[in-house]
């Protein structure tokens, strides 16, 4: 009877929010709808990608007056199946003048998340992280910036992956102690590419812009 009720429960929840997620654990789900138009069930609300019970601290505070939504036309972004495309990101479109040689840049994002003390390790979890995709050819390069203010507690680290086939494995990271992080890469095969921007620890929160210039293959 236990377990009819405990798939009965999920079932509901997922229902509520349409994007029930049990890998999420404590975060158990991440904000529905559309871009820009996140829906949350009944008693959360959507804060960096999650539905919440209750407002990050760094909402309510630390982040100022713009209280952690200046990114929200990007949530849900949390996770990399959630990515947000970017401009003239899509499959090479030759409608896209924009594609390259041109900066594009996106401002006014930020990262604030809650983080969760794990009880049987002690260690910090959770916090909130963006993602952006982008679908380039092989011999294609891209050149990123993610342009923040660095202060201790505000640190933030950048990171290119591949595509779902390799599970998104790491292919460049930037991680420095001050201010902004750089990767460039040539794309190795043709497909989406993934630019994931995080908190140094799931504690530090941040404002930033991200830039971008991609140039054709050689």
């Amino acid at each position: 009877m236990k377990r009819i009720f405990l798939l009965f429960s999920l079932v509901s929840m997922a229902a509520l929010s349409g994007c029930y997620d049990p890998s999420l654990g404590p975060f158990p789900f991440v904000c529905g709808g559309s871009h820009g138009n996140p829906e949350c069930p009944e008693g959360y609300s959507c804060y960096g990608g999650q539905c919440l019970d209750q407002a990050p601290a760094c909402y309510d505070s630390y982040l100022g007056p713009i209280k952690g939504d200046a990114d929200r036309d990007f949530e849900p972004n949390n996770v990399p199946k959630l990515a947000y495309t970017v401009i003239c990101g899509d499959e090479v479109n030759p409608y896209c003048p924009q594609r390259y040689g041109i900066q594009q840049q996106y401002v006014n994002l930020v990262i604030c998340g809650e983080a969760l003390t794990d009880p049987a390790s002690g260690g910090l979890y959770g916090g909130d992280r963006d993602y952006y995709r982008i679908y380039m050819s092989m011999g294609e390069s891209i050149a990123i910036t993610l342009k923040y203010n660095y202060q201790m507690g505000k640190d933030l680290d950048m990171r290119l992956l591949g595509d779902e086939q390799s599970n998104w494995a790491q292919l460049k990271m930037s991680q420095s102690t001050n201010d902004d992080e750089q990767i460039t890469h040539t794309a190795e095969y043709t497909g989406w590419y993934y630019i994931e921007i995080k908190g140094k620890t799931p504690t530090d929160n941040q404002f930033y812009a991200l830039q971008w210039t991609l140039t054709a293959a050689q």
